[in-house]
């Protein structure tokens, strides 16, 4: 994908070096005819808009690389849900690494509460985090 990348930034360049050459030679810097409203020539108006364009085109990259980084996370906290709800909660995984079976009523109605709330609890998350990558989006 990087090579489709580069091809585009390739041509992407001999498109606006030739910009630059058929502007130079119609509209030479100081030709009135060409001048914007704040008295700039084509040419400082190209390079104005094409350092805009560079600025823009590095925020889509960060945010690519964003958007990227949430869809793992999202991948993965799908992977750890459908685990929790394979496993029926994560007190049978203690149970069966060696920790004692045997625990307080207490602790035994404190885990059967938080067993109830983790499924809430990961779809809170991947909503939260699904609605930033739509967010990100550029």
């Amino acid at each position: 994908m990087s090579w489709l990348n580069q091809s585009l930034s390739n041509i992407k360049g001999q498109l606006t070096n030739l910009a630059q050459e058929v502007l130079a030679d119609t509209a030479g810097p100081g030709d009135e005819d060409y001048q914007g409203p704040e008295q700039k020539t084509a040419l400082e108006l190209l390079a104005e808009t094409q350092k805009q364009k560079e600025q823009l085109d590095r925020t889509c990259e960060d945010k690519d690389r964003e958007i990227t980084a949430l869809r793992k996370q999202i991948t993965q906290l799908k992977q750890i849900n459908q685990q929790i709800t394979d496993t029926g909660g994560g007190v049978g995984e203690v149970d069966r690494v060696g920790s004692t079976k045997k625990a307080s009523a207490t602790a035994a109605t404190t885990a059967e509460a938080t067993e109830k709330l983790k499924p809430k609890l990961m779809r809170n998350l991947l909503l939260k985090f699904e609605s930033k990558v739509q967010a990100s989006k550029c």
